[in-house]
């Protein structure tokens, strides 16, 4: 027998509920586009409550909770569509453990440990509650991996994003966050130990910005274009980075030229003053 676009309205709510709990958020979107009894059961908060708990553990802290509920949208969905993508460590969201299997013949293979480290992601959520916003502000992958020194203390990751800048207050039109994380891989106890976590906001020619800037570039962090494109976020910063390049240069090229027209000014004036000491004479 052929059922109905709506036979899932003969079933139980809380079970549609249980049943659709089981599914990511990009395929419980998908199935709740199928028809209208899905579309509904998909708006219940505690699918996307228990998706965004699942995702960041920080989430289900009592306080964090009720700063979500009674902000704007006080809405998890929100929260959980904002800041995607996901913190995920090969599909996994603990990244506390890592899977033993992952560890396995690591003791002296540096390529193995820094395989691990590179798989690594890291959200940095940015929320405003009082216009019920997030934004992700870190990128999917480290953008750079190296050894601590002494190696023993392990590694220093950074991670980041390119924010476009509206602001007349900002010397350049684009600003770069970096969040520098240092870690160690303990292969023994299988799990990282995190050190330290820490958050930078610089200007395209790689000097920090002030507090004031700092926070006009989370505020445009919050409104500016977002995409799911790995590629795409790649090549942006890519192009960043050239224009950062492109930029110290030119400044390396003006302190040259003005250290020789300092040189020059200088051996000018000293020749002037031996001229006119030997006219004297």
């Amino acid at each position: 027998m052929e059922l109905g676009p709506d036979h899932f309205r003969s079933l139980n709510p809380d079970l549609l509920v249980e049943i659709m709990s089981r599914l990511d958020g990009s395929n419980l979107a998908a199935t709740a586009s199928t028809c209208t009894a899905l579309r509904d059961a998909a708006g219940d908060k505690r699918l996307w409550q228990k998706l965004c708990n699942e995702t960041w553990p920080s989430t289900s802290n009592g306080h964090l909770q009720f700063q979500i509920a009674s902000s704007k949208t006080g809405s998890f969905k929100s929260l959980y569509t904002d800041a995607f993508p996901l913190v995920l460590y090969e599909h996994r969201n603990n990244l506390s453990k890592l899977p033993l299997a992952a560890f396995t013949g690591c003791e002296g293979r540096e390529d193995l440990c820094n395989k691990i480290v590179g798989d690594l992601q890291l959200s940095w959520i940015l929320y405003d509650k009082r216009k019920g916003r997030a934004v992700n502000i870190s990128s999917w992958k480290p953008r750079s991996i190296y050894r601590n020194n002494p190696p023993e203390e392990g590694y220093v990751i950074c991670f980041g994003s390119i924010i476009p800048i509206e602001d007349s207050r900002l010397p350049h039109t684009l600003a770069e966050c970096v969040i520098t994380v240092k870690c160690k891989l303990m292969i023994k106890q299988e799990c990282i130990r995190w050190r330290e976590i820490s958050l930078v906001i610089n200007d395209r020619s790689g000097s920090h910005l002030n507090g004031e800037q700092s926070m006009a570039v989370m505020k445009q962090a919050l409104i500016c274009p977002r995409s799911i494109n790995h590629y795409m976020v790649e090549l942006g910063y890519q192009q960043f980075c050239k224009q950062k390049i492109e930029i110290k240069l030119r400044q390396q090229q003006e302190e040259s030229l003005a250290n020789i027209l300092c040189a020059a000014m200088a051996i000018a004036a000293l020749l002037g003053i031996c001229y006119a000491c030997a006219t004297l004479l």
